[in-house]
């Protein structure tokens, strides 16, 4: 019989070891999962000591499986008397509103929960190391680590250094986690660690802000850019003219006619008659009635409009009819150009940073000059007492880069409902010429002069920019087009009413135009990504 009742307590025992190993299995390890997961359908206190309140919790808790240690630290005196009502709420809450209404604080520790007075002094406070991640620090403070580099390379790195360690500690603090109010408190960064000195409940507060922060979260963006350009140009013209030989024949009149038509080239082209420079009063031997000029132009680049610069006449005929000299220049045509530009960049930034892509030629040029000298003196430079003669040109300075092409920038943010926000800042620059500032200068020395033109050239940019925000799912495409520029140039020259005459008229007219158009399409494609690289599933 004995040994019937010693198995009995065996089982027993046994049985009451597997209940409690399949509770304490089914137990949350935390302090904070298990008052979060103790519900509370109604707690009531009046006037009740705090230290005996929080034994009627720990009850409770152990009621519902969830053993939690409840302390209570606070220098010897009279203890508080609690008096609240609540309802339907977690134990985590119930602690909460337990130490507001008493003027405590309420600390999670490894393995206890502790409540103190918000005003005791010499709070204990808990040193954390958290490894952080660089993207989680770009989101918090909004300093990317090319501005850090940047930095350092200067010779700026602890300063960078402090400003990051700022904004983290201002944005924990925006997040409710006081460092100011807690004596002792502090933070610092280095080598990819987060040293966080301050209460428990404070620290748990950040490792919860940097468990959601540091999750990875990247974009890839892929662009297509798709610029077709056209140019086409049409001419055809007569210029004609004759003259009577009457001085040749020993008569005093002379008679000139021409038409006078204009081509494209000289109705549109620059003028160079103030980019010469001249010098007057030399030497005959030197020149022309003493004369030196030299034509000084603005550099040429292409990307202006195509007026038949440099293009032949189809025909030039010059002869004699009786008395008469004649000539006739006839000037046709047909040109037609154009250029296609496709480009495929990819590119991974992190949520919420601003990526830059720029398919363009890089021009250089200078923003200010030196003054220009030019100078004349009577000298033994040339035969008779000539004069000698100085220029110097203005030394350019301050140069400046400017991009010519297509640019983009993009920032790309991830919500939290997996759709991705874009802002899209498309730009296409185009060079168009030069423009000169400032007049002539002018230096004389006797009969000598020098008149220098001023050769201050400056470029010329036309613009097409949007800017433009969307959101769109992951793995969708923005389009982006109407960044077209179309520019027209035509010269109708006639003679009046000979140019009227049909068939006939087309010998007194001269017509010509020039078309250049251009069109870019964006495309946008936005993916979000992990840290290994691959597309999270769309």
């Amino acid at each position: 019989m004995r040994s019937i009742l010693q198995i009995l307590l065996f089982l027993s025992l046994a049985i009451c070891s597997i209940a409690r190993a399949e509770q304490a299995d089914n137990m949350p390890t935390s302090v904070q999962a298990r008052i979060e997961a103790v519900q509370l359908p109604r707690v009531s206190f009046d006037a009740m000591p705090l230290g005996q309140a929080l034994e009627t919790l720990a009850a409770m808790a152990d009621a519902q499986g969830m053993p939690v240690n409840l302390v209570r630290l606070a220098p010897k005196g009279e203890e508080p008397k609690l008096t609240i009502t609540l309802r339907e709420m977690s134990l985590e809450r119930v602690l909460y509103y337990v130490a507001s209404s008493v003027g405590y604080r309420c600390e999670m520790e490894h393995d206890a929960v502790v409540l103190r007075p918000v005003s005791e002094p010499g709070t204990m406070l808990k040193t954390e190391f958290f490894a952080v991640n660089r993207s989680a620090l770009v989101r918090m403070t909004g300093i990317s680590p090319l501005e850090e580099g940047k930095a350092k390379k200067d010779g700026n790195g602890a300063a960078m250094q402090a400003e990051v360690e700022a904004a983290t500690r201002a944005f924990l603090e925006r997040a409710g986690v006081p460092f100011d109010s807690v004596p002792g408190a502090s933070l610092a960064l280095g080598a990819g660690q987060l040293i966080v000195t301050n209460s428990s409940g404070n620290i748990e507060r950040v490792r919860d802000i940097l468990a959601l922060y540091g999750k990875i979260r990247q974009v890839q963006i892929e662009a297509r850019f798709l610029e077709v350009g056209q140019a086409d140009l049409e001419e055809f013209g007569l210029q004609w003219g004759f003259s009577n030989l009457a001085t040749a024949r020993g008569k005093d009149s002379v008679l000139t006619v021409g038409s006078g038509n204009r081509t494209l080239s000289s109705a549109f082209g620059g003028s160079s008659v103030s980019n010469e420079i001249l010098i007057t009063g030399l030497d005959e031997s030197v020149g022309d009635n003493g004369t030196i000029s030299q034509i000084v132009n603005a550099p040429e680049i292409s990307g202006g409009i195509d007026i038949g610069t440099g293009a032949a006449a189809l025909a030039s005929v010059t002869g004699y009819v009786g008395d008469f000299n004649v000539e006739a220049v006839v000037n046709a045509l047909a040109r037609k150009s154009g250029n296609d530009l496709l480009s495929a960049p990819k590119l991974t930034v992190l949520s919420g940073e601003r990526a830059e892509i720029t398919v363009a030629q890089e021009m250089i040029y200078p923003r200010s000059f030196g003054n220009m000298e030019s100078s004349v003196s009577r000298g033994s430079s040339y035969s008779g007492g000539g004069a000698a003669v100085a220029v110097t040109a203005g030394t350019p300075k301050d140069f400046t880069t400017r991009n010519v092409g297509v640019e983009m920038a993009v920032t790309a943010t991830v919500e939290d409902d997996g759709s991705i926000s874009l802002t899209l800042e498309p730009c296409v620059t185009e060079f168009e010429g030069f423009v000169e500032y400032g007049g002539p200068s002018v230096a004389v020395a006797g009969s000598t002069t020098v008149t220098v033109p001023s050769g201050f050239y400056q470029p010329m940019f036309s613009v097409r920019r949007i800017r433009t925000e969307v959101t769109i799912d992951n793995g969708a495409t923005v389009v982006m087009g109407g960044l077209t520029r179309e520019e027209t140039v035509k010269v109708k020259d006639k003679v009046p009413l000979l140019g009227d005459i049909p068939l006939l008229g087309r010998l007194f007219r001269n017509e010509g135009e020039s078309t250049q158009k251009k069109d870019l399409i964006v495309f946008i494609t936005a993916r979000i990504v992990g840290s290994d690289g691959l597309p999270v599933a769309e």
